[in-house]
């Protein structure tokens, strides 16, 4: 009977502790998690995420950050920098009940995250690896963009405003997180602003090209009527208008190419990207081309090489037949869109603001001015 009223009384203290999270009230601004002296001092160059005895490194090269611990990944540029942002703005108070027992809030070795900031002699301090800031994560606040944080060598701990324990999730736990989800990253997509032609060539058949045309002006020198642009393909140096809503689908889903993992870069002499076995030039309204190759002989495992950024992707199976379609698919009357699927799981690669007027009824967010 003693047993069964200590084990009630710890699941009614475990129960309180947990509304006390789901009912705090807005935040009391009692300071910023970073002190102003620390915040006005630092020098990123290495973000560092860590959790469940496993780490990954991300810094940038030529102006991409990468994962350098894995394959040399690129990561996803917005993500990383809300999440610097956010450490460095984080506000919040400090917790009594949480600082007493931290790991009753997420802050044990098996369930807590650190992300620590490093500045540019992380690889020459073999020591402290140029430390600027180091915060360990506890839990996050059910049902609030909330969550427990503490500086590293302080035992106090804050509830603070922001849920960077989400923003640090990664989508599977064999890969890490922050890493750009998309074959043709983001950081070229949003400068690219839309795709002024595609180069389509196919190992198997002729190749073709999908080119964005604006319409000559009508009589007297009035604009066109309807959309103020037009999807041509071109083949063997005659044209045809494609049907303006499986194009418009085509030209989103080349920004939205989901991968399943990142090849490691010392299998790539084996892969035949030499003489792929079909290549895909997307050019930009802004910037410059971005080419795909399709390894050689890799249909079933379906691998891609981005030259631009220097990745080679292993990409779901489904998806090699929608890269490369036929010229047929661009010619029918009939409003279909192959593509919808991912597009939706997507969420919208693009942002919908760069689109053209007039588009919205055919893929979301593919073109802007």
């Amino acid at each position: 009977l003693v047993l069964v009223l200590v084990l009630v009384l710890i699941a009614c203290n475990w129960g309180l502790s947990y509304y006390r999270a789901l009912e705090r009230r807005p935040l009391d601004r009692m300071g910023r998690l970073l002190p102003r002296q620390l915040r006005q001092h630092i020098k990123l160059a290495i973000l560092q995420v860590a959790s469940g005895g496993r780490f990954h490194l991300y810094g940038r090269q030529k102006g991409i950050w990468r994962c350098v611990n894995y394959h040399n990944a690129p990561g996803d540029e917005e993500r990383i920098q809300n999440l610097v942002t956010r450490i460095l703005e984080a506000e919040g108070r400090l917790d009594p009940e949480a600082s007493s027992q931290p790991w009753e809030y997420g802050f044990d070795a098996s369930a807590m995250r650190t992300v620590s900031l490093h500045g540019p002699d992380f690889f020459k301090d073999r020591v402290n690896r140029d430390l600027q800031v180091l915060v360990h994560l506890g839990s996050s606040i059910s049902g609030r963009d909330r969550c427990y944080a503490r500086l590293g060598g302080k035992q106090d701990v804050w509830t603070i405003d922001r849920d960077l324990v989400k923003e640090i999730a990664s989508p599977s736990e064999n890969l890490p997180p922050l890493l750009d989800p998309y074959v043709v990253p983001k950081m070229w997509t949003i400068p690219a602003q839309g795709l002024r032609e595609i180069l389509v060539q196919p190992s198997q058949r002729g190749s073709y090209r999908l080119v964005l045309h604006e319409p000559a002006p009508g009589p007297d020198a009035q604009p066109p009527q309807g959309l103020p642009w037009q999807w041509w393909l071109e083949t063997g140096g005659t044209h045809q208008t494609c049907n303006q809503a499986t194009a418009a689908g085509y030209a989103a889903f080349l920004f939205a190419i989901p991968w399943k993992d990142v090849l490691d870069p010392r299998l790539w002499k084996s892969l035949g990207f030499e003489q792929p076995d079909a290549r895909l030039t997307l050019v930009p309204l802004q910037g410059e081309p971005l080419e795909l190759l399709l390894a050689k002989s890799s249909r079933e495992r379906g691998i891609v090489l981005n030259t631009h950024f220097d990745s080679a992707y292993q990409l779901d199976s489904k998806i090699l037949s929608l890269l490369f379609p036929s010229t047929s698919t661009f010619l029918g009357s009939e409003k279909q869109n192959p593509w919808q699927e991912w597009l939706d799981r997507s969420g919208g690669a693009f942002p919908q603001s760069l689109r053209f007027p007039g588009s919205q009824n055919l893929a979301p967010g593919v073109f802007a001015r």
